[in-house]
């Protein structure tokens, strides 16, 4: 018999007399108990959501409905300490209000994760029992402890899950991660009955995945057909072996991630059969990207050693002589929550964060000096506080944007604050005095770079829709303003200071939206957008920066380099790259850009010569290290906190 609204109440209150604590005090009586007891004031707040009137609330029943939204973050405070069957429970009837619809989100379900009562996978195995036998296969929680079986099978749950299989076969809805849980726990006749349906018209991609575990070692024997180059000419193409590509560059099963995404399991299937890695190498040069991406991605998971015996001797002729990289000095930083790296160079220094509230300027020359330092005035720091994956996060507490002046020893930020002191921008000295101030009443200010010599400080901000400002270099009172446009959200801007121009550059990145570039300079009356190539939504060129004194912008897209004029933005003869590019970077004379030649990580840099774009030479690239920005001959990269300057060598007199 289920419980009262009434019968709970007098439970509560009996147990708050007990404890010594007034019962007719104002304040919730949960939040009473959850002072006292934060895992009891849980349980009781749990069993609130069991009583009669709850389970049959309407939405008209307000004050209940409060009640609800209270003891639901009671549960919350209190979830630590329930034990599995109190977990089981809450789960079950929804008590949690989790949106289940976002698995491969696992920040978000860090709650559950870590939960000392879910930790075993036996215990998720438990939950998944109770939720299925109350709501069927299909109910919100399943889809997630299924994942998790996947990523921690229990082998005894191989029989049941593959009943499940068999049941709900032709269920795109719960067939894939029933699949992959069938051939997770390792059942054997589950996984030759899914090997099976690979030979279907429409096989799937668990048909691939579980013909692969058969025996990896000899997955090549069954399954190396559907990597015929052939397959893979232009027009439609076999489902088979598409699936094929996806797995072996998953490298493991799915369990709910992202298509494209690498498994949270790696089970090694390209180097448990060598014989995988010619096949892929013979389709790397596939101009479709939607093969030649999941190639790269597949050789990632090979062994070196194999790749490189089957790769051809590099020709001297088409290389051009050995470049190195040698490494000139390195400092640690920090990036808080700040979208990007918080890091900027402008006459040959670098501004960084050892910490997320002190800033350091270094020369970057060998040893990698300090030019001046500061600690932050208090209230300004980078962000701490994570970005929801679905938003820009500039409204988020901190600084959002970093403009190193060119020539003097000063610093502009850009940062958002619930407190007006802190909102703005700031111009700080090199003992970190505050100088100037742009308060940006009506606006958000996002990123914001110097124009050429310093001569005005632009700001990209938002104000009912994106706007660039002009702010006066010494006082920063704004000059005057341009919209630019409304970008779909998330909008990502970027800085590019031009060394020769005083314009504004901003690049807009919206994701699968496009991107956009946009350029604002002084008109006669006021400020204009500057009218170039790039200023309309586009999907292919993305623009790295500026080169050769600010003549040239540097651009690519996934198999090509493309210099373009300033300010035009005209292209010049693009330039084929040998790999798939991991940035580009340039400086008056040279062009570095790092390559991924078989995996999908750089493992070559290429140099190309300016103005006329002939590469000069190739290099091995440090494993692991993200290119930041190319100073004359000096490249600085990023990798695991710290920021490395390198000296390019072996150039001469090219």
């Amino acid at each position: 018999m289920s419980e009262t609204l009434g019968t709970w109440e007098r439970a509560l209150s009996k147990r708050l007399a007990e404890a010594g604590s007034p019962t007719d005090s104002a304040a919730d009586p949960l939040d009473v108990l959850a002072a006292i007891d934060a895992t009891e004031a849980a349980r009781f707040a749990l069993r609130l959501m069991l009583v009669d009137e709850m389970r049959n609330l309407t939405p008209y029943e307000m004050a209940l409905g409060d009640r609800k939204r209270a003891a639901h973050g009671t549960i919350l405070r209190g979830l630590s300490g329930l034990s599995l069957d109190e977990m089981t429970s809450a789960l079950v009837i929804g008590a949690l209000w989790v949106n289940w619809n976002v698995p491969w989100q696992h920040e978000r379900f860090t709650f559950l994760s870590e939960h000392p009562a879910l930790l075993a996978p036996e215990a998720r195995l438990h939950v998944l029992r109770a939720a299925v036998a109350a709501h069927g296969w299909l109910a919100a929680p399943v889809g997630w402890f299924l994942h998790r079986l996947i990523e921690d099978p229990v082998p005894e749950s191989g029989d049941e899950l593959y009943a499940a299989w068999r049941e709900h076969r032709g269920d795109a809805r719960v067939e894939p991660a029933l699949a992959e849980a069938v051939i997770a726990a390792g059942h054997c006749e589950g996984i030759a009955a899914i090997a099976a349906t690979l030979d279907t018209d429409t096989p799937s991609r668990d048909a691939v995945s579980a013909s692969l575990c058969l025996d990896p070692t000899t997955a090549t024997e069954r399954l190396g057909h559907l990597l015929d180059p052939a397959r893979f000419d232009p027009g439609p193409r076999p489902l088979g072996s598409t699936h094929l590509l996806d797995a072996l560059k998953a490298n493991g099963l799915r369990g709910g991630e992202i298509h494209g995404f690498p498994s949270r399991r790696p089970r090694g299937w390209v180097r448990a059969d060598p014989r995988w890695v010619p096949l892929l190498l013979s389709l790397r040069g596939n101009r479709d990207p939607n093969v030649s991406s999941p190639v790269r991605g597949a050789l990632a998971h090979a062994d070196p050693e194999v790749v490189a015996a089957h790769l051809p001797k590099p020709s001297k002729k088409k290389t051009g002589k050995g470049l190195t990289l040698r490494e000139a000095g390195r400092a640690p930083f920090v990036g808080g929550a700040y979208w990007g790296d918080p890091m900027v160079t402008a006459g040959g220094r670098l501004a960084l964060f050892p910490r997320i509230s002190h800033l350091e300027v270094r020369h970057v020359t060998d040893g990698f000096p300090i030019a001046f330092a500061f600690e932050l005035p208090a209230g300004l720091a980078l962000p701490s506080e994570a970005r929801d994956l679905h938003d820009d996060g500039w409204g988020r507490e901190g600084i959002h944007g970093i403009a190193l002046h060119p020539k003097a020893s000063r610093v502009a930020l850009s940062a958002s604050s619930r407190d007006d002191s802190k909102n703005g921008v700031f111009l700080l000295d090199e003992a970190g005095r505050v100088t100037a101030r742009w308060k940006a009443e009506d606006a958000s200010p996002h990123r914001l770079h110097w124009g050429a010599d310093g001569t005005t400080l632009w700001v990209m901000a938002d104000a009912d829709g994106a706007v660039v400002v002009a702010l006066d270099p010494e006082t920063l009172e704004e000059r005057g303003r341009c919209t630019i446009g409304n970008f779909p959200p998330p909008a990502f801007p970027s800085a590019f200071a031009h060394p020769t121009d005083d314009v504004a550059c901003f690049q807009i990145v919206c994701g699968q939206d496009g991107f956009w570039v946009k350029c604002v300079e002084r008109a006669a009356k006021g400020y204009k957008v500057r009218s170039q190539k790039l200023s309309a939504v586009h999907h292919d060129w993305l623009m790295y920066g500026l080169a050769e004194g600010g003549a040239a912008v540097l651009t690519s897209n996934d198999t090509k380099l493309l210099v373009r004029d300033w300010p035009t933005m005209k292209p010049r003869k693009g330039k084929v790259l040998g790999g798939q590019p991991w940035g580009i970077a340039g400086s008056a004379k040279w062009v570095i850009v790092p390559v991924a030649t078989v995996g999908s990580a750089a493992d070559q840099f290429e140099v190309f010569r300016l103005p006329d774009g002939d590469k000069v030479g190739t290099g091995p690239w440090p494993a692991g290290h993200v290119l930041l920005d190319l100073c004359g001959d000096m490249a600085l990269t990023t990798k695991d906190g710290e920021v490395h300057v390198w000296k390019l060598e072996g150039l001469g007199d090219r």
